[in-house]
Formats: C-alpha cells, sequence, structure tokens
C-alpha cells in the first residue's frame, strides 16, 4: 500500500514528503536513502525519527516507507494513481481534467464522467466502531484521502492496491489547507472513471463540524457526484463509553453540540453561541474546546450556569490512550491544566447534570 504524504519535512535543502517508520533500516531495506533532518529541538537525526516525533504516525505493515514527495506538487500524486492503475491493466492516460478553483461558491455545471466521491465517517478512533458501509467502500475504494485521527487500524481496511493520501490538520502544522483539500480531492475524481471510487476519510461524523458541508459543496459545483457515510460522532461514542447518557428524562431534555475552535475571522460566532448556551436541561458538548476553555467556562458562568455543574473533557476518546478528568464547572479548566501530563487535543468537553451519572 502506498502512502503520499503532502506534509512538509526539511531535508538538507529540500523539502521532501515523509511518512516513515521509526527505524532507518526499514528506509534502506525498502531502497530508499536515509537523509539527517532536524528535529523540533534542531538536534541532527534521521528523517524517520523526526517526522515520527512530530506527527507520532509509526506506520505499521511490512512495507513501512510510504512514499517520498514534493509537497505541492499534485502531478507526482496523479502520477503514482496512473502508475498504479497501469500496473492493474486499467490504463494509466489522464482522465478529463477538471479546471480547480478556491472558490466554494455554487456554480452550474454539467455532471462529470468522473469518479463518485464518498464522505465517510470512521467514528472516534476505534477501528470496531466503523459501520460495515465505511469499511466496504474502503476495500473497493481507488483513492483514500484521510485525516490526522484516522488510525493505522482503520486504513487497514483499505484495498491494498489504493492509493492513500494524508492530508490531516493539527492546530499549526496543516499539511494541506480546506481550499487545497478540496481541489485534490476534484482532481482525483476527474482523473478517474465511473467505474472508480474516492474515498474521503473523517474522524467522527462528516457532518457535524468534519467540514463534509464544505467539501459536498464544492464538488457537487464541480458537477461530482457525492455520498456520504455517516460516522459515529465523538460526543455519542465518548458519552456511552463513559457511561453518561447525553439525554435524560430528568436531567436533560436536549443536547447542543459546539465547537471551540473558530474559522478565521469567526470567533464573534462563537462567543455568541456559548453565550446563549445557559440551560441548566442542556447538555454542552463541545468539540475542539481545549484550547479556549478557560474562556468558555467562564462565558458560561458569567451567563448563569451554575458553578457546581457537573463536567468533564475527555482526551483520545475511545482509543487506548482515553483519559478523562472529572470536575464541577468552576474548577473545570484547573483540573484539565493540573492534569500529569496536560490533556492534548483531541479532547471532547461535557457539561451538564448528566456527567454526574457516570459511574
Amino acid at each position: 500500500r502506498r502512502h503520499i504524504c503532502p506534509q512538509e519535512l526539511s531535508i538538507g535543502n529540500s523539502k521532501m514528503c515523509v511518512q516513515l517508520c521509526s527505524t532507518s533500516a526499514s528506509l534502506r531495506s525498502a531502497g530508499f536513502p536515509t537523509p539527517r533532518a532536524k528535529n523540533l529541538r534542531g538536534t541532527p537525526q534521521h528523517a524517520c525519527v523526526a517526522w515520527t516525533a512530530r506527527r507520532r504516525r509509526v506506520c505499521a505493515g511490512p512495507f513501512r516507507v510510504r512514499a517520498l514527495y514534493e509537497r505541492q506538487s499534485t502531478d507526482d500524486l496523479l502520477g503514482e494513481l496512473r502508475r498504479r492503475r497501469r500496473e492493474e491493466g486499467r490504463g494509466g492516460e489522464p482522465g478529463p481534467r477538471t479546471p480547480t478553483t478556491s472558490t466554494t461558491t455554487t456554480t452550474t455545471t454539467t455532471p462529470s464522467t468522473g469518479a463518485k466521491v464518498y464522505l465517510v465517517g470512521c467514528g472516534p478512533g476505534s477501528a470496531d466502531l466503523l459501520t460495515l458501509r465505511a469499511v466496504n467502500l474502503m476495500r473497493r475504494a481507488d483513492v483514500v484521502l484521510y485525516d490526522r485521527l484516522v488510525s493505522e487500524e482503520t486504513l487497514s481496511y483499505c484495498s491494498s492496491d489504493a492509493v492513500l493520501v494524508y492530508v490531516g490538520k493539527q492546530e499549526s502544522l496543516h499539511s494541506r489547507s480546506q481550499e487545497e483539500i478540496n481541489e485534490l480531492i476534484g482532481i482525483f475524481a476527474s482523473e478517474l472513471d465511473e467505474s472508480s471510487t474516492v474515498v474521503r476519510l473523517k474522524g467522527g461524523d462528516p457532518f457535524i463540524f468534519g467540514r463534509g458541508g464544505e467539501e459536498a459543496r464544492y464538488l457537487r459545483s464541480l458537477g461530482i457526484d457525492v455520498g456520504v457515510v455517516p460516522g459515529m460522532t465523538s460526543a455519542c461514542a465518548i458519552g456511552a463509553e463513559l457511561g453518561i447518557p447525553l439525554t435524560h428524562r430528568t436531567l436533560a431534555t436536549s443536547v447542543r453540540f459546539l465547537t471551540g475552535h473558530a474559522r478565521e475571522n469567526g470567533q464573534s460566532d462563537i462567543d455568541e453561541a456559548m453565550a446563549t448556551a445557559f440551560d441548566t436541561k442542556t447538555t454542552l458538548v463541545i468539540y475542539m474546546g481545549l484550547r479556549t476553555l478557560d474562556k468558555t467556562v467562564e462565558t458560561l458562568l458569567l451567563g448563569g450556569l451554575p458553578r457546581n455543574t457537573p463536567a468533564a473533557a475527555v482526551e483520545k476518546g475511545c482509543t487506548p490512550e482515553q483519559r478523562a478528568v472529572y470536575s464541577t464547572l468552576e474548577n473545570l479548566y484547573e483540573a484539565v491544566q493540573d492534569a500529569q501530563p496536560k490533556l492534548a487535543s483531541p479532547t471532547l468537553i461535557i457539561i451538564g447534570e448528566v456527567v454526574s451519572l457516570a459511574p
């Protein structure tokens, strides 16, 4: 299986794209050189070690070195796809190329004859929470573009003939912008024929803070057929894992999903949403809320939510690395800061009386 990862890593005077194992031996056995790079502290070391230390994505399987590519070269990605298809006897000549654009506005287009794109949710991290439909699509996909939170165990369901493209994002370390991801999906779909399948694999559910709506709108504006496969969103999965019901006949008659991560120039939207979230009968679930947790707590308290409202912060829910911190709303931020080691992203925040039901 070939992983193509567009994240930049400086090696000598060039910027190469790598997703490597934790030992240089695998590089040499696979026929690649082992250049030296600088890690986050500036200490020279093998590129694979620097990559693993920064990204924590240790590859699995006998073929551990996935590929080396220039980060911005879409032609390299397409060349890999064409090579694979020639090996399979499916032809490797370029298909119709749809002009790409960074805009997300809807335009009238003629339906394309390219591959269908599926936006597939793969749940919070544990592969046994995948839906059967998701697994079936992954097994037959020609191209899979996957996010940072998609586990290697989940990727193991992909066909060995599929081209896997990493397009993950985390704070201050984006492999590609959302606009570039949109365009890349569109290019792959236009390159392939109607018998092919492109899967955009996302953690959680594509339409719950997963930017699936943006991607679907962009692709449909190009005339590309789009299907959506729901995934188990983190709120439901983590609530079940911890024994916290998000609704309860006497404690919570509604549940509200909020995001703590603002788009560019969009902080006012989040502030407005938080300012209206004061209801003791509503469970609040905040995605990507760790960085702004102190401000969130302050806003909720100023709005009148009781200081002793039960709350929980859950790191890497439904994975072997899951950690949970329980507290009251008033003390939640301090409790998270006091955790050793400190909680890190992804962390889900649950606030409401139902948290008290956790065993």
